[in-house]
């Protein structure tokens, strides 16, 4: 990751399977946001104990399989800790495929806010990302579940400063330039919010965020951007 022209384009590069370099070049659109962006970035990165962390979505229908597989997982190991560490906190496990749908993921979803929302709950870093997990594999799953093989896949890419830091406040001006809006092939402010808005609530579905008064919207920006190659 580099930036170019006085801080007015970004570039990433990325290895394929075959080794071969993959460049993706973007043009920053000057708004208000462009300049504390990469003033964030910057300052992170001259921590040398800082590092690009890279999260993509490519999965469709096809892997339900590898994904419930994955989730089982992730749900297994947070409850052996809960139950090490004797706190009330079991997650169902998901019974086969025919378990995983917007009803199950909404409530594990639930579960991670839940987990986010309460300090007591916090039972050390491997526990913190084994929860993050969750919660991206969650909405790694739900993409999937829209996405047959046949239709042009759909790819995102997550790219943060890790470890995550908790961002800075946004100011008026800068929701002005804020959107539900994604182009396929786009890159775009990261969300950094614990939660759900209301595109997500909407597209998942999810009532009992909207009954709970539990809906997210964004008040924080940070390193996080995401590389949008889905179709809207």
């Amino acid at each position: 990751m580099d930036f170019f022209e006085g801080n007015k384009g970004v570039r990433y590069t990325f290895e394929l399977e075959n080794g071969e370099p993959l460049r993706l070049t973007y043009s920053l659109q000057p708004n208000s946001l462009r300049e504390k962006w990469i003033n964030e970035v910057v300052t992170y990165r001259r921590n040398r104990e800082t590092y690009l962390n890279l999260k993509i979505s490519n999965k469709n229908i096809s892997h339900l399989k590898e994904l419930t597989d994955k989730l089982n997982s992730i749900i297994s190991d947070i409850n052996l800790i809960y139950k090490k560490v004797k706190k009330d906190v079991s997650l169902p496990i998901l019974n086969g495929t025919k378990d995983v749908g917007r009803e199950s993921l909404n409530y594990l979803h639930e579960k991670f806010e839940e987990y986010g929302a309460n300090p007591l709950l916090y039972a050390g870093e491997y526990a913190h990302t084994r929860w993050l997990d969750l919660n991206e594999w969650i909405h790694i799953t739900e993409t999937a579940m829209e996405t047959t093989g046949e239709v042009f896949p759909q790819y995102s890419a997550l790219v943060t400063v890790y470890p995550p830091y908790p961002g800075r406040k946004l100011e008026e001006k800068d929701k002005l330039f804020l959107s539900t809006e994604f182009t396929w092939g786009q890159l775009y402010l990261g969300y950094n919010t614990l939660g759900k808005d209301y595109l997500s609530v909407s597209q998942d579905n999810d009532v009992r965020v909207v009954t709970n008064n539990q809906v997210k919207v964004q008040e924080m920006y940070s390193s996080e951007v995401w590389l949008c190659f889905q179709s809207s």
